[in-house]
């Protein structure tokens, strides 16, 4: 997520990155890049698929879908919970609390 963000996040980059803890621990990360498009916001978590068409920016489009299958794979999950065009993307990575489950 965050070199997504790196990535994608407009020139110069500018990403924020917000942690807590408590009942579900939580990691999130906002972009101010070009946001991705209501046609692309349910595929995005896709292989191979890519929200940028620049192709000047470097990938494969396995980022998201590798980063949420590792997510899944601890229980937990990551979600585009907010993103706009020109105003960038918000990713929230979650994960369970210790000990639950």
């Amino acid at each position: 997520m965050i070199n997504n963000a790196i990535s994608y996040g407009g020139e110069p980059p500018a990403v924020t990155i917000t942690v807590t803890g408590g009942n579900q621990p939580s990691l999130s990360v906002t972009d101010r890049g070009p946001g991705i498009p209501p046609e692309m916001q349910e595929r995005i978590f896709e292989r191979f698929v890519r929200g940028a068409t620049d192709s000047r920016t470097p990938g494969s489009g396995l980022g998201l879908y590798l980063s949420r299958r590792l997510a899944e794979l601890q229980r937990g999950s990551i979600d585009l919970v907010r993103t706009a065009p020109g105003e960038g993307s918000t990713f929230t990575f979650r994960l369970p609390a210790a000990g639950a489950g």
